[in-house]
């Protein structure tokens, strides 16, 4: 992959860079997207339609914000911005480091941000209560 930066000139055209920046984004968020369709599609292949299915119903112990992991954005900010600016700026041929590096930062911030917490811990803070149990 070094090669081919420093073969085919990628290093010294910045508009083509980005464009590389932003597909890597999107290729994070896709990877985010098939994992969680085969981790359901897994589970739903465990479950039997044959047995009676319940579902647990859990209220909020007091009114709050349902996300509030939104507090790590601005980190995740400065951190792309830094992925950013080294990736623009550098033009040895070890971009494609770069893009691996924020590709994974953004993966890790799909998983948390749009996955689901785990129950287990918002019960044991008490943010959540039990409230009942219903046949579906």
């Amino acid at each position: 992959v070094t090669n081919a930066f420093k073969s085919y000139d990628i290093s010294h055209n910045i508009s083509f860079k980005l464009g590389l920046f932003v597909l890597f984004i999107a290729l994070a968020y896709l990877t985010f997207r098939f994992i969680a369709f085969v981790v359901r599609h897994n589970l739903q292949q465990k479950l039997s339609s044959k047995e009676t299915k319940y579902q647990i119903v859990f209220k909020l112990a007091r009114p709050q914000r349902q996300l509030k992991l939104y507090k790590l954005l601005p980190i995740l900010f400065v951190m792309v911005i830094g992925c950013l600016g080294f990736y623009i700026f550098t033009d040895n041929g070890t971009e494609a480091s770069i893009l691996i590096i924020n590709s994974i930062i953004f993966l890790g911030f799909f998983t948390v941000i749009l996955g689901m917490l785990p129950l287990r811990e918002s019960y044991e803070k008490q943010e959540i209560i039990f409230d009942r149990i219903e046949k579906l």
